[in-house]
């Protein structure tokens, strides 16, 4: 994949560009299937994001070196902060305003310049690849404006435990397991992109050491999350999943419950005390790319 994203840096032709898109669309898929399953605006709107993606990527790969960081790490980053922005833009997005695909139908090619060769190009071919893949009788289906839909208490409840669960699954695959912290903290030295960064004595404690208590009071953390969550509302989980409707916007009281459970249990083990709360966040998202690329 790197020799053919060489090519691609190369030649910037139709040629190099149909030989990487269908790993990028692959890559982009596997992404909204795995972190953005929940997100009914990205769901909803499948087509309009993969094209961002796409786009995004398209304008990075020029700057790409492999001696800087790993491919699949570069594009998964661009990838995820694409499909970030595009959430936080579609929220406010208000009817009455083009959208995405709106606006790409308005370009004029006759007046593209040199510069935006590739970008036109690229505009193009993806309407090829996402229509391919694209799931029809899925895109079809009938949905509820989130605007009009507010979930209930004990639905919202449910995704967030789900998600929890999901997320103890894979912090644990990190704990006491050092071949994997090992590489992580070689990924986390090579990678220009992490955004991150603890402050600890190296000189009284290695990186492979420190990450690994790290990871270990994190997945302990989590785990004492579920806990509580589970002995405060059971009357809210274990319910069905096929009973759950996850289209429209989580109930804030609902995302009140668990925010003050997650505050208390930071202060109890101390770990906003000793670690800054953005890089903890980053990190554990640094955390869920690498355990899929391991697993791969």
């Amino acid at each position: 994949m790197i020799n053919l994203v060489r090519e691609y840096q190369l030649y910037c032709d139709d040629e190099s560009f149909s030989k990487i898109a269908p790993s990028i669309l692959e890559l982009i898929n596997g992404m909204i299937n795995k972190q953005f399953s929940y997100n009914h605006h990205i769901l909803n709107n499948r087509n309009d994001a993969i094209a961002e993606c796409f786009i995004a990527i398209i304008n990075s790969l020029q700057r790409y070196d492999p001696n800087r960081g790993r491919l699949f790490a570069y594009l998964n980053r661009i990838t995820k902060n694409t499909l970030m922005k595009y959430y936080v833009r579609s929220r406010k997005v208000k009817d009455k305003e083009k959208s995405y695909t709106d606006i790409i139908s308005g370009i004029n090619e006759d007046n593209i310049d040199d510069d935006n060769v590739i970008m036109s190009f690229g505009i193009k071919s993806v309407n090829t690849y996402v229509d391919d893949s694209y799931d029809l009788d899925y895109n079809l289906r009938i949905y509820p404006q989130c605007k009009n839909v507010r979930l209930k208490v004990d639905d919202t409840v449910n995704i967030i435990h789900k998600y929890l669960y999901d997320l103890k699954d894979v912090i644990f695959y990190f704990v006491d397991n050092d071949s994997a912290v090992n590489k992580l903290v070689e990924d986390i030295k090579a990678s220009p992109y992490v955004e991150f960064e603890f402050n600890y004595n190296k000189v009284l404690i290695s990186d492979e050491m420190f990450y690994s208590v790290l990871i270990n009071n994190l997945y302990e953390f989590i785990n004492n999350i579920i806990l509580y969550t589970e002995k405060k509302y059971e009357n809210y989980i274990y319910k069905s999943e096929n009973d759950i409707i996850y289209d429209g916007q989580w109930s804030n009281r609902a995302i009140g419950y668990i925010r003050r459970i997650v505050k208390s249990k930071l202060k109890k083990d101390n770990l906003a005390r000793y670690y800054n709360i953005d890089d903890l966040t980053n990190f554990i998202k640094y955390l869920i790319i690498k355990r899929y690329e391991y697993d791969e």
